[in-house]
C-alpha cells in the first residue's frame, strides 16, 4: 500500500541525483540530506521534522555524526535503526577519511598533513581516545595505534606498555594525540602530567616525544609547544 510520503520521497531522491556532484548554488541543504538518509531507516513517515530536530539538538551535520547512539535515540522521531544508521555512516566517514593517507605519506616534516591526519582519527568519536604515532629515523610514520578509549571526558593508558611498543617498532620519534569532546582545547593537569611522564619514559630509551596534540573538533593544541614552561615546572 502506497503512502502519501512516497511521492515526496521519490522527488527528493531524484533531486539528490540531479544535484550530486554539482558545486554551484543548486545544492541540497543539510536538513534535506539528513531527511534523505533517514528514508532508509524510517519507512512511510515524514523524516523532514526529525532531520530538523537533529540539527537543532546537535547544531550541525558534524554534531549529528559525532553524537552517540544514546543521544541520537532520545531525539523525537529517532529509533534504534535510524540511530544505528547514523553511527554506521559516521564510522564509514572516519574510515574513508583515514584512507586518504598511507603511513609512508605522513612524516614529521609535513605539519599540515599530520594535523589533517590526526583530525580524521576522531571523526564521529563520542568518547576520548588516545593514539600513539611512531616515526623512524627519517621521520616517516611507522604506525598509528589507539592506546585507549575512555568516556566522554577522559581516557588513560599505560606509559610502560606505550614505551615498549615504541621500542618493538624500532621508533626514533613519537607523537601522542587525544581528543576533547567538550569543545575545550585547554589541557587538563592530567594531560600535562601524562605528557611529562611519557616524554621522560621515552627519552630514557632514546626515543624523542615530538608532541602531544589535543584535537577538539576543527581545533588543535600542541601541548609541548604551547605549554613548555608549565611542563618544566612539573
Amino acid at each position: 500500500m502506497s503512502s502519501i510520503h512516497d511521492g515526496h520521497r521519490q522527488r527528493m531522491l531524484d533531486r539528490f541525483l540531479e544535484c550530486d556532484g554539482k558545486t554551484d548554488g543548486n545544492i541540497i541543504q543539510d536538513h534535506e540530506l539528513l531527511e534523505i538518509l533517514l528514508f532508509f531507516a524510517i519507512p512511510r513517515v515524514n523524516t523532514n521534522e526529525t532531520a530538523h530536530r537533529l540539527l537543532e539538538e546537535f547544531r550541525s551535520i558534524r554534531g549529528v555524526f559525532d553524537a552517540s547512539y544514546e543521544r541520537l535515540i532520545h531525539v523525537k522521531g529517532m529509533g534504534p535503526k535510524s540511530a544505528i544508521l547514523i553511527r554506521l555512516v559516521s564510522i564509514l566517514l572516519r574510515k574513508y577519511a583515514q584512507s586518504d593517507h598511507t603511513a609512508k605519506e605522513i612524516c614529521i616534516s609535513t605539519d599540515a598533513a599530520i594535523i589533517s591526519y590526526l583530525k580524521k582519527l576522531f571523526i564521529g568519536c563520542d568518547t576520548e581516545r588516545i593514539y600513539l604515532l611512531l616515526f623512524d629515523g627519517e621521520g616517516v610514520m611507522i604506525s598509528c595505534d589507539m592506546l585507549a578509549e575512555g568516556s566522554s571526558s577522559s581516557a588513560v593508558f599505560d606509559i610502560k606498555q606505550c614505551t615498549q611498543k615504541a621500542l618493538l617498532r624500532g621508533a626514533e620519534y613519537a607523537m601522542l594525540t587525544h581528543n576533547h569532546i567538550n569543545h575545550n582545547t585547554k589541557p587538563s593537569m592530567e594531560d600535562l602530567v601524562t605528557t611529562k611522564k611519557l616524554y621522560n619514559a621515552l627519552d630514557a630509551v632514546g626515543i624523542h616525544l615530538l608532541e602531544h596534540i589535543i584535537i577538539c573538533h576543527d581545533q588543535y593544541v600542541p601541548i609541548i609547544g604551547r605549554y613548555s614552561e608549565k611542563l618544566k615546572e612539573l
